[in-house]
């Protein structure tokens, strides 16, 4: 889809072209917020706790 303009993207995946045009505006923006979760998610799975913590933490994040 490289070179292919955006009312033709948007007609392929059924969006609107403001709709394509806004996700590629925010491409940057969103990959780097991707890479931030990514670190934390790492960061949060190194980490060691006690049976309490691991349901308390099951329970939240349902």
């Amino acid at each position: 889809m490289r070179g292919e303009k955006t009312n033709g993207k948007a007609r392929h995946h059924g969006l609107t072209p403001t709709t394509v045009s806004t996700i590629f505006k925010s491409a940057d923006s969103t990959k780097k917020a991707g890479e931030t979760v990514s670190s934390l998610q790492a960061k949060k799975n190194t980490q060691t706790h006690d049976s309490a913590m691991d349901k308390m933490e099951s329970l939240v994040e349902m």
